[in-house]
């Protein structure tokens, strides 16, 4: 199953990521590094989740991917 969302206010991208992370998603794209954040805050709290972090560079979490283009 794929999800997205669009147009998430900066406030709410930890809140929205959270959303998924309960939903069981168990990978999570964020497109962009203004995202660096809130994947820092939430990877530690979801092991079992992989995030995947687009033009963004995130070292020292096993669940975390940084793809720079």
């Amino acid at each position: 199953e794929t999800a997205f969302s669009e147009n998430v206010a900066q406030s709410d991208y930890v809140g929205m990521f959270k959303q998924y992370a309960d939903l069981d998603y168990d990978l999570i794209f964020a497109p962009g590094g203004e995202y660096t954040d809130s994947i820092k805050e939430l990877a530690p709290q979801y092991p079992d989740t992989n995030f995947i972090l687009l033009n963004g560079t995130l070292e020292g979490f096993k669940n975390v991917a940084n793809v720079m283009p």
